[in-house]
């Protein structure tokens, strides 16, 4: 017989303002995401919110979240399972990154020997 036991975890919320925008919505979804897929034995975590869902071309709208103190920006975005239960998942942007600049080397001439 399977039994599933629920552990209390703690976190706490830093909401910060960005563009504009700032969610206000719950956080408990966010937490269970890292509790479930980065570190479950992690406990009292602190999260930070960098304004609210906002969407970069071609991605799907998003959640800019940072866990702890590290400077990792994780990409968060909510979807509906066929059963209506809904949840956070980790979307890894495309074409969103700058591109750089590459230049050619150029060549010395070597001097003549006299």
């Amino acid at each position: 017989m399977k039994y599933q036991v629920f552990v209390p975890k703690e976190y706490r919320v830093t909401l910060i303002e960005k563009f504009g925008a700032k969610y206000t919505d719950d956080c408990t979804g966010i937490a269970y995401w890292y509790y479930t897929t980065i570190d479950p034995h992690a406990d009292d975590i602190r999260i930070k919110i960098l304004g609210d869902f906002h969407q970069t071309f071609p991605n799907d709208a998003h959640l800019s979240v940072m866990f702890n103190d590290d400077a990792t920006v994780y990409h968060l975005s909510f979807a509906v399972s066929p059963d209506g239960v809904g949840y956070f998942y980790q979307q890894h942007l495309t074409g969103a990154s700058k591109k750089t600049k590459k230049t050619k080397k150029k060549k010395k001439k070597k001097k003549k020997k006299k």
